[in-house]
């Protein structure tokens, strides 16, 4: 948790923010957000998240399916703070962070 609030610190978040692991609807175990990029489709222009209790909360929500049908990886924020992040960090190499609910 304490890696997390160091990315909301303006001096240290760029190096900070690759340290953190998400959880993802189309792989198993935990990524970064280079991971991230690396598995996004070609055509894909955003960074989408859910907010979730849980992995399985978080595939089970209507606005992740039709993600997930085609391939498309959701990082899952289990926690507050990850979203406070997204919002915070707002383009990782180049992607803007989207709320798959808004």
């Amino acid at each position: 948790m304490f890696i997390k609030e160091g990315s909301l610190d303006p001096e240290y978040k760029k190096d900070v923010v690759d340290l953190n692991r998400y959880e993802l609807n189309t792989q198993d175990g935990y990524h970064s957000l280079k991971d991230y990029v690396k598995l996004k489709k070609n055509t894909q222009d955003v960074i989408f998240y859910s907010t979730a209790p849980s992995k399985l909360a978080a595939v089970d929500n209507p606005y992740i399916f039709p993600l997930t049908k085609h391939g498309i990886p959701v990082l899952i924020a289990n926690t507050h703070l990850e979203e406070v992040i997204f919002h915070e960090i707002g383009v990782y190499e180049g992607l803007k962070f989207s709320n798959v609910e808004t």
